[in-house]
């Protein structure tokens, strides 16, 4: 009966090693794209919160990389290799494109569109507009007014 019992152990290890060995094959076949699916997901949902939130002044690479639950210095290498910008970039760029859109469509003074788009301080949001779009906001406005 011993003798009958380690024979089937063996032959259930020979089973567990050659399904090991089948999933060890089928991961290299998958590519590289798949095998990084949930990085990608990882970023997209960041843009997604970025997206929501830009408007939080207090939002920043480090509460992206938290909510990831990931090393703010990897964050942004996955981030950077998704979205070929780095978060921080991203952020700013969101920022702006909807300060654009508010100064395109709508009489908000400077200030408020500031407020709204995260930026505490309007004279900082001034400058950060005009190296973005190199106009003031107020001379982007009145070029799109006419």
């Amino acid at each position: 009966n011993l003798l009958l019992l380690i024979q089937l152990k063996v032959q259930l290890l020979h089973i567990v090693a050659k399904q090991i060995e089948v999933k060890l094959f089928l991961l290299s076949m998958i590519s590289k794209t798949e095998r990084t699916l949930p990085n990608n997901r990882i970023a997209s949902d960041a843009a997604d919160y970025v997206a929501g939130h830009f408007s939080d002044p207090k939002l920043t690479v480090e509460i992206l990389a938290k909510n990831a639950f990931l090393n703010p210095n990897y964050f942004s290498k996955l981030f950077s290799s998704q979205f070929g910008m780095p978060p921080a970039k991203f952020i700013l760029k969101t920022r702006m494109k909807k300060a654009e859109e508010l100064l395109r469509f709508t009489d908000l003074p400077v200030s408020a569109i500031a407020l709204s788009v995260g930026f505490s301080d309007p004279l900082y949001f001034s400058r950060a507009f005009h190296r973005f779009m190199c106009l003031s906001p107020t001379k982007f406005r009145s070029n799109a007014e006419t």
